[in-house]
């Protein structure tokens, strides 16, 4: 009888655990999707510490400097008065990462607002303040 409920087990279970598999990780960074603030961009740290404004969003994912949900003509003042003084004033806008916002945060803006919406992002929580 233990025989038999032992081999039901491996023939039904087996197959189940196989298939789990290990975590999505799409920019092989190294973080999984779902706790990655910038799932398509491995040069991005995958820490929260890149999320300046604390919207689920990493750097070059987050060109939405405003917060309105969109990357639009809207978030360009905002970005550019940052440019101006070379520094993120905590709205996100140093795009790569690197502790200045500079002529190298420019590319990734710019593909943001070509975009015109932030991310992605793995994190159930993106779009809202404070995320995570």
């Amino acid at each position: 009888m233990k025989v038999g409920v032992l081999a039901i087990t491996i023939v039904f279970l087996l197959p189940f655990t196989a298939w789990a598999g290990p975590a999505a990780d799409i920019d092989s960074d190294g973080t999984p999707d779902l706790a990655d603030c910038c799932s398509t961009d491995a040069s991005v740290p995958s820490s929260y510490s890149c999320d300046i404004d604390q919207d689920g969003y990493c750097g070059p994912c987050d060109g939405d400097v405003n917060n309105d949900g969109a990357v639009d003509g809207f978030d360009v003042g905002p970005f550019g008065a940052d440019l101006g003084v070379g520094l993120d004033s905590g709205i996100g806008s140093d795009q790569n990462c690197d502790g200045a916002t500079d002529g190298f945060d420019l590319a990734p803006f710019s593909a943001q607002l070509g975009q015109g919406f932030p991310g992605p992002s793995g994190l159930p929580c993106q779009g809202t303040v404070p995320c995570p």
